[in-house]
């Protein structure tokens, strides 16, 4: 759930506190422009409530976060939009949804080498929001 909850970040700019910890299904919906759909995520944190629209990879994350939860899985995945399921999105198979997911996050780089960057900087969770907006 770790590497799901880092990428979904890096895919939306979601600020990793409020934002990311409180996103259930319902705050998902589709946006179609010119007959091109996109992910419309709603956050509503530090800053107020706004869209957000996410890039095409946070699809996927968000599939293979509902194919885990056994609660949700008798739904396709469009049901979970359509029927805008209340459930949070980045909690355990058991429902479980810890405070915050820093500390797993900071080991996770750790066992991958990856804690500092080039200038010998230590990464966190919310410097993705950072590469999402560049």
């Amino acid at each position: 759930m770790v590497c799901d909850f880092a990428q979904f970040l890096l895919y939306t700019g979601i600020r990793q506190g409020t934002e990311a910890m409180r996103l259930c299904w319902h705050h998902l919906a589709w946006h179609w422009v010119d007959g091109q759909r996109y992910l419309r995520v709603w956050v509503d944190g530090k800053t107020g409530g706004r869209w957000l629209i996410a890039r095409q990879a946070a699809i996927e994350v968000l599939e293979r976060c509902h194919q885990r939860k056994q609660d949700i899985q008798h739904l396709s995945f469009e049901e979970l939009f359509s029927q805008r399921v209340r459930h949070r999105v980045f909690r355990f198979a058991t429902g479980y949804q810890p405070r915050s997911l820093i500390g797993a996050f900071r080991r996770l780089l750790i066992d991958g080498g990856l804690l500092l960057d080039h200038d010998g900087r230590r990464r966190t969770l919310y410097s993705l929001r950072h590469t999402y907006a560049t």
